[in-house]
């Protein structure tokens, strides 16, 4: 179980990453009123919690490990979310990218 807390903190980084460009996106949106929106200043929270679980990751697990799946699982979340929450196109070819990352994902883990 000790070995596998590194892992939980990357998880929540990317979790807290995840919500930090949703919303980002959202205070993005022309008819959000407030220059500095609700959606804007719980970003920048989400991303100091990121932040915050990527460095507690780092202290155990290598950087060469820890970047390429914070990276390339926020890059399959946010491509997943960004065609449900705001109808961005999603593609076949996206598709395709995606299993590739999920791939490359799994050879940096393992190997």
């Amino acid at each position: 179980m000790k070995h596998s807390v590194p892992y939980y903190f990357l998880l929540i980084a990317i979790i807290f990453n995840v919500f930090t460009s949703t919303c980002f996106k959202f205070s993005s949106y022309k008819d959000v009123r407030f220059k500095v929106s609700i959606f804007f200043i719980t970003g920048l929270l989400c991303g100091l919690i990121s932040a915050y679980f990527y460095v507690k990751s780092l202290k155990v697990l290598s950087l060469n490990v820890v970047y390429p799946v914070f990276a390339a699982a926020n890059m399959i979340i946010i491509t997943i979310l960004s065609f449900i929450l705001f109808q961005e196109n999603f593609t076949f070819i996206k598709s395709i990218g995606l299993i590739l990352i999920i791939g490359g994902i799994y050879l940096i883990s393992k190997y």
